[in-house]
């Protein structure tokens, strides 16, 4: 874990020192379910290690893994098909989520009805 955690600090220091302008969001880690879930455990150890490497580096961090977690921590069913890949369901609340941070759900709104002219 902590080679993981120092190589996510490697990457984010090198984007911060080559270019310091331009805006960096950490998104959480997934959870997994069946055969998977095993690896929530370090899952949420990674989660919880880069969470302040983002504050720290003054980059957002988006936590997409409590919005697609179930009851017992695992990636809800509807999201998933094998257990670690996502379906559209759950792509589109990561949608959400990033147009929210990036104030973009206004302008994609906006094409979508615009396009339809």
């Amino acid at each position: 874990m902590d080679t993981l955690v120092a190589g996510y600090r490697d990457i984010l220091t090198q984007i911060k020192g080559k270019l310091p302008n331009v805006p960096v969001y950490v998104i959480s880690v997934l959870p997994c379910r069946g055969r998977h879930a095993y690896l929530n455990p370090l899952v949420l150890e990674f989660n919880t290690r880069i969470k302040p490497l983002a504050s720290e580096m003054n980059y957002q961090y988006l936590d997409l893994h409590s919005l697609l977690k179930d009851e017992k921590g695992e990636l809800k069913e509807e999201y998933t098909a094998d257990g670690l890949h996502l379906k559209p369901p759950a792509y589109e609340i990561w949608k959400s989520e990033i147009d929210k941070v990036l104030g973009t759900s206004n302008i994609t709104s906006a094409i979508s009805k615009d396009s339809t002219k």
